[in-house]
């Protein structure tokens, strides 16, 4: 206060920004530019009571938007690395088809050899079986008796029950063979 009058502190002085640099032809990263940008200054210290038009101006001032190019990038040709990776694993898959087309003919001729083994068992067994089985008794049981039989149903074409003693006789011998 100067002779009873209160005056207001004199404005902060204005910060002038220096203009962005001109778009060169070839964008440059981010960071370069980062790099050549001279350090903001530190924040002015806060005031008691800010005058309103100051407020207004300083809101009405734009912040400093740098633009950029986006970066694009082009694949026109693989680079020597990647055409090397393709090359190594189309080698690494011919090796894994041969490895797999020579594992399945092995399983394959092993298929084959055990299904001939198990077939020449079967046949083997089955003669054994045969050979166990023979009837042991081919003589012919009955012979008489069976032409009897032969001869009875010849003659009674129309009545069979007229052979029932020959038929009964038949039996008999072949129960008496048995034992």
């Amino acid at each position: 206060m100067v002779g009873g009058v209160a005056s207001d502190p004199p404005p902060p002085p204005k910060e002038e920004l220096p203009p962005p640099p001109p778009v060169a032809a070839e964008p440059e990263p981010a960071a370069a530019k980062i790099e050549e940008q001279p350090p903001s200054p530190p924040p002015a210290a806060p005031q008691a009571a800010p005058a309103a038009p100051q407020a207004v101006e300083e809101a009405a001032a734009p912040t400093q938007h740098i633009w950029q190019r986006p970066i694009i990038q082009y694949i026109e040709e693989p680079s020597l690395s990647a055409l090397k990776v393709k090359q190594e694993k189309e080698e690494e898959m011919k090796k894994l088809e041969e490895y797999w087309k020579t594992r399945l003919r092995q399983q394959q001729d092993e298929h084959i050899e055990s299904a001939k083994l198990r077939e020449e068992e079967f046949k083997k067994n089955a003669g054994i079986v045969n050979n166990l089985f023979i009837p042991a008794n081919r003589k012919d049981v009955c012979k008489s008796e069976k032409e009897l039989v032969k001869d009875c149903y010849i003659s009674n074409k129309t009545e069979s029950l007229r052979c029932r003693d020959v038929v009964t006789n038949f039996y008999n011998c072949v129960s008496d063979s048995r034992l």
